[in-house]
């Protein structure tokens, strides 16, 4: 019987070493790919977040004006309750457009349906009718986003019985 050592034989630079390599090469190569797409979409969010949060402040402007009009009680002054929005809307840096802020008051029998909906019935005869006060504001949004609608309306609207 013969004996005798057995040899190992190591291939270096082959195999598992060089597959390693060439994987990094792509890796890089797909991150530079895909590195612009992420960022549109950050930036994208970022957009409309800065759209949902003009939106929040929007709706604050509304309820300060719903406030001051709770507070006040009847009758509602339409005049100070518009001041109201306006002064809360520019202290928030928020630049209403058009004919911004729209208070309707209307007066709808107790128990009408929808009474603080855009129609009630009227009805009067009735010695204590509901007064309700409906205040709406407007402002315009720019993304500046190519792909995106370069404005977005943008409109909150509050109703409440003030009796």
């Amino acid at each position: 019987m013969a004996t005798g050592r057995v040899k190992r034989v190591v291939n270096k630079g082959t195999g598992a070493r060089r597959h390693k390599l060439t994987q990094g090469g792509a890796a890089v190569v797909e991150f530079t790919l895909v590195l612009p797409i992420l960022l549109n979409l950050l930036f994208v969010g970022y957009v409309l977040a800065q759209g949902y949060y003009k939106s929040m402040l929007l709706a604050n402007a509304v309820r300060a004006g719903a406030q001051y009009a709770a507070v006040k009680g009847l009758p509602p002054d339409l005049t100070k309750i518009v001041a109201a929005v306006v002064e809360d809307a520019t202290l928030s840096k928020t630049t209403l457009v058009g004919s911004p802020v729209a208070v309707t008051e209307k007066k709808c029998a107790v128990g009408a349906p929808n009474a603080a909906g855009d129609s009630c019935p009227s009805t009067p005869n009735d010695p204590k009718p509901r007064t309700y006060v409906r205040i709406t504001a407007s402002s315009i949004f720019t993304t500046g986003v190519p792909y995106l609608p370069p404005e977005i309306d943008l409109s909150q609207a509050v109703a409440f019985r003030v009796n």
